[in-house]
């Protein structure tokens, strides 16, 4: 209805391409409103974004989706989240390291409240950079943040577990992951390799990796199942899995 009584306003566009992308499963449709939005105002940063985000998740158009991003930025140097997905798309796509956590540092200056940033910037530090301590204050600030964001819990789990070689302190992370979201198979896969291979519980840590095979095979990873199996295996189960 908008649309049809201001054909030119932007915003418009721009706000149905977004409800089609993700609510309507309307990709056509979606990518459509975008350019259309653009077309009506070619320095609507928004649009730009939005439309960079769609080529980066819906269509793999790294390179387009790094294009809308930079002109969205051009447009709006205040834009935090186009900062933030680009520095996204250069970590997963691109493997710009330096240019991700540029961006994730630029989008925190901008906005401090979006705890999704700090884990990812806080998941490049782990990964790549290899700055453990950077890694874990991020995690610590996007739980702060929202205390119900299970993916700082379980990635501080990770880097307690594995980097840290803490596995009390990493049980309860997973133990917290696992709370928020009871179907998060990676979290009760590393809490039965903790409990199995550190704090001798075998008979949970067993448990917990049936629940994680049962999970992988539920969602369709099959490598993941597998590799649970073999643990589950290679402990001596070999009957239920």
């Amino acid at each position: 209805q908008a649309i049809k009584i201001d054909p030119n306003l932007a915003i418009s566009y721009t706000n149905r391409g977004n409800l089609k992308e993700t609510k309507l499963n309307d990709r056509q449709g979606a990518l459509a409103d975008y350019n259309q939005a653009i077309k009506a105002n070619p320095n609507f940063a928004l649009a730009y974004y939005h439309r960079g985000s769609f080529k980066a998740t819906k269509t793999n158009d790294s390179a387009g989706a790094l294009d809308d991003y930079n002109q969205s930025i051009r447009l709006d140097p205040k834009l935090a989240k186009a900062y933030h997905y680009r520095g996204f798309l250069k970590q997963e796509k691109l493997n710009d390291l330096v240019g991700a956590l540029a961006d994730y540092n630029q989008a925190i200056q901008l906005d401090r409240t979006e705890p999704i940033v700090y884990d990812r910037r806080g998941v490049l530090k782990l990964t790549k950079l290899n700055d453990l301590q950077g890694a874990l204050t991020d995690f610590y600030r996007a739980t702060e943040l929202d205390p119900k964001f299970v993916n700082p819990y379980y990635n501080r789990g990770i880097l307690l577990s594995e980097q840290l070689n803490d596995p009390q302190a990493a049980l309860i992370e997973y133990d917290r992951a696992i709370q928020l979201d009871p179907n998060f198979a990676n979290a009760y896969k590393f809490r039965g390799l903790i409990k199995y291979n550190h704090l001798n519980d075998r008979s949970h840590g067993i448990k917990d990796m049936q629940q994680a095979a049962k999970l992988f095979k539920q969602n369709g990873d099959r490598s993941a199942y597998q590799l649970a199996i073999d643990y589950l295996k290679k402990w001596g189960i070999t009957s239920g899995i």
